[in-house]
């Protein structure tokens, strides 16, 4: 048996930056791809300075490389079913993500750099407007463009 490597870049698989720098919707993604026959290992490499990456280990006899990226799409339609992203621009990422991480609704806060806090939240129980509003101590706070269609469709 033959198997193929495939890996796909997350931001592209979950079309935000903010998204594709979420280590734990990586994760969930993998989990979903590994549920596919033809698939018999996936995992998230890399770190979200560099860029992190799904790596999908597939049975090309059984599945081709498009196919995977059609499944891949579809499995990441469903990790961000229920969850969102908002990048917060602070004084003290440190501080600020253990605030965050006290909100109710936030399911992760990660600080990517000094001053930048990736907040995972499910936007049936907060807003990503409302994070920014509370957290965010610098100028610049970004949503992703999945917490700006919420916000649009609210």
């Amino acid at each position: 048996m033959t198997i193929a490597k495939l890996k796909l870049e997350l931001p592209n698989v979950l079309r935000t930056e903010a998204a594709g720098a979420c280590r734990a919707c990586g994760v969930e993604l993998a989990r979903k791809l590994q549920r596919i026959a033809a698939v018999s290992q996936a995992h998230v490499e890399g770190d979200p300075d560099s860029g992190l990456r799904i790596c999908v280990h597939f049975n090309p006899s059984k599945e081709g490389k498009k196919r995977i990226h059609i499944l891949a799409a579809q499995a990441a339609s469903q990790v961000l079913r229920r969850r969102e992203h908002v990048v917060l621009t602070v004084n003290d990422a440190k501080a600020a993500a253990k605030r965050v991480r006290g909100c109710n609704g936030v399911l992760l806060a990660t600080e990517l750099s000094d001053n930048r806090v990736l907040a995972d939240f499910d936007p049936n129980l907060i807003l990503a407007e409302t994070l920014v509003q509370n957290f965010s101590e610098a100028p610049g706070a970004q949503k992703d463009d999945a917490a700006r269609a919420s916000g649009a469709q609210s």
